[in-house]
């Protein structure tokens, strides 16, 4: 979409709240100083309520093992399950969005390696990549400056160990050279807390995927077949441990752990749809789509939907637009379901304690390293990923126009 300027309209800011990858270290990570801390950021507590607090963390970490959780409650601790009704959490819009994120300033992560700067919101504004659209989405863009591409990153306010969330996107960030995602992780304690890919876009990419990143013991190989409809992804070309030749077979990428030896480094466990055009050129040209979450500990299951705008299911758009009897069941299959929790091979506490990011990247570890592959006709003619995005008209559909999102989580129900 040319001239991008012309059409989005600055987005006016507010103050205060509103009603795939490797990590820096703690000194070259920093979020916007114009922009106040969360209100749940934990506060100095007394040595009695600090010892207080680490023993409840303890049993409730443990018990999470087995999904069931032992809550604090007065006079002692209750024990249950979140397997109540979805209660709504969080009603992010395109006018209120931004106030629910702190913005990460700085250049991509070594392990990422993308050919990017973060901005702040303030320099968002200024450099006109921060606006609406003409039909109101928030607009997320990019552009050129000095020697790499500016772009957002959004890192949320809240922190989550369970919930359903929901994206609607007028349209998606894709193309040669282009990195973006949407995503789940605890930056602090990565891989311990875990990372879920819910939507990640790498070149010409035409379907959705989602992929969980752990520590070691979580695999998915006894993921029910008749319980989503997608396809594990593969890990091809390997080499042989002992032989240092690659494989000849590809292995199916059902293993989620970082650094397991039999697949890409960080690949992780990864399903992808079944279905065309649920991301990329496909997915912009049929008006956008959603995509969901449900990371469901009480019920041992993390899945994940995408759709077209035209397939959105009716159950799925009343639920966005405020519905309260929010029914998963009646979404359809979803493309990826992953046991966790009881009779899994993944513990439910691999996945904890993460915060929603919104981020577009360019080139780097993955998109970079795919260019040729995917772009061979822009690799013979520029060379280099990046000498390829470093033109404007080449990443014209780089940008986010997003609609909204929703967040709920399930009530929690008690027993003996």
């Amino acid at each position: 979409m040319p001239s991008r300027n012309n059409e989005i309209t600055p987005l006016l800011s507010s103050d205060g709240p509103s009603s795939p990858h490797d990590f820096t270290s703690d000194s070259d990570y920093r979020t916007d100083p114009d922009v106040p801390p969360s209100s749940s950021t934990p506060t100095s507590q007394a040595p009695r309520d600090t010892l207080y607090h680490v023993l409840i963390t303890i049993l409730v970490l443990s018990s999470f093992t087995a999904g069931v959780v032992l809550a604090v409650k007065s006079g002692g601790l209750r024990r249950g399950r979140f397997t109540g009704e979805y209660v709504l959490q969080s009603y992010q819009t395109s006018e209120n969005m931004l106030d629910d994120y702190e913005f990460y300033i700085g250049k991509d992560s070594a392990g990422s390696g993308g050919y990017v700067t973060y901005v702040s919101k303030s320099d968002g504004f200024d450099l006109n990549i921060i606006g609406t659209s003409p039909s109101g989405s928030l607009y997320l863009g990019s552009s050129l400056l000095n020697s790499s591409r500016t772009s957002i990153r959004l890192e949320g306010r809240t922190r989550y160990s369970n919930g359903l969330f929901l994206l609607k996107l007028e349209h998606a960030p894709t193309g040669c050279g282009v990195w973006p995602a949407w995503w789940l992780t605890d930056e602090g304690n990565w891989p311990e807390d875990g990372e879920i890919d819910i939507f990640e876009s790498v070149n010409k990419q035409s379907k959705a995927k989602t992929a969980l990143h752990t520590t070691e013991g979580c695999e998915m190989k006894d993921a029910p077949r008749g319980e989503f409809t997608g396809e594990w992804d593969t890990a091809v070309g390997i080499p042989d441990k002992k032989t240092g030749v690659p494989k000849e077979t590809g292995k199916l990428a059902t293993n989620c752990y970082v650094y397991d030896p039999d697949q890409w480094l960080n690949q992780g466990c990864v399903v992808e749809s079944d279905t065309e055009g649920t991301i990329g050129t496909g997915f912009n040209d049929a008006g956008g789509g959603m995509y969901a979450l449900e990371w469901d500990p009480g019920y041992g299951r993390i899945r994940t939907w995408a759709w077209k705008e035209e397939d959105i299911p009716t159950e799925v758009l009343d639920s966005y637009n405020g519905g309260e009897d929010v029914n998963t069941d009646d979404w359809g299959l979803p493309y990826g379901h992953f046991p966790i929790g009881e009779d899994s091979d993944c513990e439910a506490s691999h996945f904890r304690n993460m915060r929603v990011v919104f981020n577009m990247a360019f080139c780097g570890t993955v998109a970079g390293n795919r260019f040729g592959l995917d772009c061979p006709k822009e690799k013979e003619k520029y060379g280099t990923c990046e000498k390829y995005v470093s033109e404007d008209e080449n990443v014209e559909e780089a940008y986010w126009l997003i609609e909204g999102m929703r967040v709920w989580q399930r009530k929690f129900v008690e027993h003996n």
